[in-house]
């Protein structure tokens, strides 16, 4: 994706991108959406964000990586079939 595109199709696709994105994070769990939104938008430390989630920051790493593998799971199985069709119009 080219951030900053003013292309109809790249911006249509970013929206679609953002859109299943969105609908991922909305399908895991409360807490490990709130470790990874604090960290990984939000920008913050693990420490940081433990004393917001008021949890030791070994639970804060936890959520984390476990949120990182339900995301990706569920991003990797929605478009694994725009990937394909992707592929093949890039031959």
């Amino acid at each position: 994706m080219h951030i900053g595109t003013d292309s109809p199709v790249r911006l249509a696709e970013a929206r679609l991108e953002l859109g299943e994105v969105n609908a991922a994070l909305a399908l895991i769990l409360p807490e490990q959406r709130a470790a990874l939104l604090l960290v990984t938008v939000e920008g913050l430390s693990y420490r940081e964000a433990a004393e917001i989630a008021e949890c030791p920051v070994g639970t804060i790493m936890s959520r984390l990586a476990r949120a990182r593998v339900a995301l990706m799971k569920r991003l990797g199985a929605e478009s694994a079939g725009r990937r394909s069709t992707d592929n093949v119009r890039a031959q």
